[in-house]
């Protein structure tokens, strides 16, 4: 995939549940990796890692679309 969606809600949640701005990069970074097929690290915040699975299947059902689009 070369592009990704990225939904306001995400934006919105990130900056209501993480108040430090490191967490919400580490947030965004792993939604990046996921989109591209990069290799997701990990991260100890639990906050961060339960919005990542929130949006992770977003994430999965784009790709899904995309690669259904591009065959």
């Amino acid at each position: 995939m070369k592009a990704a969606f990225f939904r306001e809600e995400w934006l919105d949640k990130a900056n209501q549940l993480l108040p430090n701005p490191a967490d919400r990069a580490i947030f965004y970074e792993m939604l990046m990796q996921r989109a591209f097929g990069r290799e997701v690290e990990q991260c100890n915040n639990p906050i961060v890692v339960a919005m990542f699975a929130m949006a992770e299947s977003a994430i999965a059902a784009d790709i899904a679309k995309y690669d259904a689009k591009c065959e």
